[in-house]
């Protein structure tokens, strides 16, 4: 801070603050739905940092009141990363829209974003998506249904997961 750069120092406290609940809590069976939103906007806050303000906007709605709904943690995370990394062009204006809704027992997450030509994969890249279908299946079997759909220029992910 002492040497200008407000948005840096603030984002080297949000990335302390995500490995410690990287490290502490994404070990844990639920945890609160609040903390993965928190997560999620310091991982958003993180990612504009890399682009010029005109590059990305991202518009993150979700419900202000959270209380008592746990969630697997960390499920979210690798939709939102692969937004950032497949769709948002340097030179060019991105946007990219993420939703968590609460209507009764159901959870609802989207997240949706241009599909730029996807960048060569390498034998470590693609692994996310895997993992957590794998981990859907184990926590939530027979209780989510995952759909990812590519077409006409825009990527989607509709994830719905049963609470109760």
């Amino acid at each position: 801070r002492s040497k200008g750069n407000e948005d840096l120092a603030d984002g080297i406290s949000k990335l302390s603050g995500m490995m410690r609940y990287m490290i502490y809590e994404s070990n844990e069976e639920n945890v609160p739905l609040k903390k993965e939103i928190e997560y999620l906007e310091n991982c958003i806050l993180l990612n504009k940092l890399r682009y010029a303000d005109d590059e990305v906007k991202v518009v993150f709605n979700y419900p202000a009141q959270t209380e008592g709904i746990l969630i697997a943690p960390m499920l979210f995370i690798p939709f939102v990363e692969n937004a950032f990394k497949h769709g948002v062009l340097i030179g060019h204006t991105s946007e990219i829209y993420i939703a968590i809704a609460v209507t009764g027992q159901q959870l609802l997450f989207r997240c949706e974003n241009a599909a730029y030509e996807v960048k060569k994969m390498d034998e470590k890249s693609g692994i996310g998506l895997e993992n957590v279908k794998r981990r859907l299946a184990l926590v939530y079997h027979g209780k989510h249904s995952l759909e990812i759909r590519n077409a006409d220029g825009k990527f989607w992910v509709d994830l719905k997961i049963d609470l109760e």
